[in-house]
């Protein structure tokens, strides 16, 4: 299994299952590299967060079955990202939760996703009864 060093997917593989599938991964300098390898059939799969892996495989996305997996002893397999504002300015940070917002009802956050070959998930904070994954394996079909 192809994983990007260093990185929450690659902590977790080395540790799944008591170590056991330690020596079955593979670490590449990106999840695009580890990708690569998939399509040329040197792995069986790769771990890595769902957009850098939807990118990856880009229109060869048909030819994989790309899913969540499930991360026992995490806390969750998927995460939003957020915006760090400095303690005290509460315009700034609800100015940018707003923008975010209306992005996110007009559509143009879906698009971009669309544009690169990414499945958008509603962030967890959006809506709580709908949550998505960050993690995700891909593997020939």
């Amino acid at each position: 299994v192809g994983v990007e060093l260093d990185t929450l997917a690659d902590f977790f593989l080395l540790s799944a299952y008591n170590g056991r599938i330690r020596e079955q991964v593979v670490h590449f300098r990106s999840v695009g590299e580890a990708v690569a390898a998939l399509e040329q059939g040197e792995l069986a799969g790769v771990v890595g967060p769902r957009s850098e892996v939807e990118y990856a495989l880009g229109e060869a996305r048909e030819g994989f079955r790309v899913r969540p997996i499930q991360t026992r002893g995490l806390r969750g397999s998927g995460w939003d990202l957020g915006a760090a504002v400095k303690q005290g300015n509460e315009h700034l940070a609800t100015a940018i939760s707003e923008s975010m917002k209306a992005l996110r009802e007009a559509g143009s956050i879906q698009e971009i996703f669309a544009r690169n070959d990414s499945t958008y998930i509603r962030p967890l904070r959006a809506d709580p009864l709908e949550r998505g994954s960050g993690s995700l394996a891909a593997s020939r079909n």
